[in-house]
């Protein structure tokens, strides 16, 4: 006895840790199929994928571009170009005539031409290579940052779904454990129901404590169809946040009966610097910087190398005599705008402006949720202690005053207001023993305590 009394609080205590550890596994479990499965989760994936196209999009065009244009077409009609060559050569072929006394130059006819010819071709490869473009090279810096704010974006959100399964997942167990409290109520009150029935047929109460116990018994029935609602409920949004069927089995091993002290706070601002939105908002910032880059370099010259090589002719061949090729440096270079170049640079240093306040403001607002997290889990943590001591003391009373009812020594309002405490302090403290958990995951989330490292960057489809 002695040895038992010595290990036994040993004992439960590691009990106690391997059931806390089952189902922090299972808990887990859920946490990993919610980020491989959640549906707004994927579509933010898509998202992110979908940016990473787009800088390769923005990455081509410092890549040269090479096309084929091919032309062959026919005409006729239209405008035509006079050629007076009789009129200009006849007058001296006369008289070259006369002075040779022969008829050696022929007189001839002024000569017509189409603008259009006939019949024509032009087939030729074309070569543009950018040599000095600032659009590109911004555009591109823009692209890669706004696809971080994508891939920021989708960090955060899961971290949001991993906090959200958590929460949902303790409501779930909490409103199964209520149900569980309702049910050992409903035991006593059958039991009370059936000894004031006896005491009813032996004469020693009236009829009224009979109808009492039954109205008591209506009134649990009432409360545990509120409590079963509850219980759907948030059975059908943990498995909605897992992408499963609404009426899917929950699986819970034990009930999370283990409160651990809670640490300073600076631990959690200190953790709270590496939120998801913090760098989602660097990275917002740094694209409209660029942007405002961008719109300075409108000032700037753009050069482009262009190469054409091919064919042209009457006919559609290709011949050596028929081959061409241009090379050109075309330099654009807009001088004026009508101040809209000036404009568009305003117009980016104020969204600039806006970003950086958005950061500080998020920052300030990430602060205010660890603080507000801290100090509720906290509270709840003191509520919980307070709860159990006060199970500890109606559970005492109730079966002190449970056996003077059976005796006769007390009415049995007296014993349904000692029943109907004991239930309430067990209720609640069901109900702050889960809200502990629920807000340890909010503090969780508030602060960046969940690595999702390992469980997140394995999905990607």
């Amino acid at each position: 006895m002695r040895l038992y009394r010595l290990y036994f609080p040993f004992l439960m205590s590691v009990f106690c840790a391997i059931g806390a550890a089952g189902q922090s596994t299972m808990l887990d479990k859920y946490v990993h199929e919610g980020l491989q499965n959640n549906i707004v989760l994927k579509q933010k994936t898509l998202d992110y994928q979908k940016s990473l196209e787009v800088i390769k999009q923005a990455k081509s065009y410092y890549w040269p571009e090479i096309t084929v244009n091919a032309r062959f077409s026919k005409a006729d009609g239209g405008r035509t170009i006079d050629l007076p060559v009789g009129d200009m050569l006849n007058p001296v072929y006369s008289t070259l005539n006369q002075l040779t006394g022969t008829t050696m130059f022929s007189q001839i006819e002024n000569q017509q031409f189409d603008f259009l010819r006939t019949q024509e071709h032009e087939t030729k490869v074309r070569l543009t290579q950018p040599i000095f473009n600032g659009e590109i090279y911004y555009n591109h810096q823009i692209k890669e940052s706004m696809s971080n704010v994508k891939r920021y974006g989708r960090d955060a959100y899961a971290r949001k779904l991993v906090s959200e399964i958590k929460q949902a997942y303790f409501n779930y167990l909490k409103t199964a454990e209520l149900m569980d409290v309702l049910q050992n109520t409903k035991r006593i009150l059958d039991e009370n129901l059936h000894v004031n029935k006896k005491l009813y047929q032996n004469q020693k109460v009236t009829f009224d404590h009979v109808l009492k116990s039954e109205t008591r018994l209506a009134e649990w029935e009432e409360a545990y169809a509120e409590a079963e609602e509850k219980k759907q409920k948030s059975g059908a949004w943990f498995n909605f946040l897992l992408n499963k069927t609404l009426d899917a089995e929950i699986e819970k091993n034990g009930v999370f009966d283990t409160i651990m002290p809670i640490n300073r706070i600076d631990s959690f601002q200190q953790t709270a610097s590496q939120r998801e939105e913090i760098d989602q908002l660097y990275a917002a910032t740094k694209a409209s910087r660029l942007n405002k880059q961008l719109m300075h370099s409108n000032y700037w010259p753009e050069l482009t190398f262009i190469f054409d090589y091919g064919f042209q002719g009457k006919h559609y061949q290709f011949e050596g005599d028929d081959d061409f090729y241009i090379a050109s440096l075309v330099l654009q270079w807009p001088l004026f705008q009508g101040m809209r170049r000036s404009s568009k640079i305003e117009e980016a240093r104020i969204a600039h402006q806006k970003t950086k306040l958005e950061k500080e403001k998020v920052q300030k607002q990430i602060d205010i949720e660890v603080i507000n997290a801290y100090y509720s889990l906290r509270a709840t943590y003191k509520k919980y202690h307070a709860k159990s001591l006060q199970v500890k003391t109606t559970r005492a009373t109730w079966e002190i005053v449970n056996k003077q009812y059976k005796q006769g020594m007390v009415t049995q309002l007296e014993h349904t207001n000692a029943l109907e405490k004991f239930r309430i302090a067990q209720e609640e403290q069901v109900i702050a023993r889960y809200d502990f958990f629920i807000k340890k995951a909010l503090l969780e989330k508030a602060a960046a305590q969940v690595n999702l490292d390992q469980k997140y960057d394995q999905y990607e489809e």
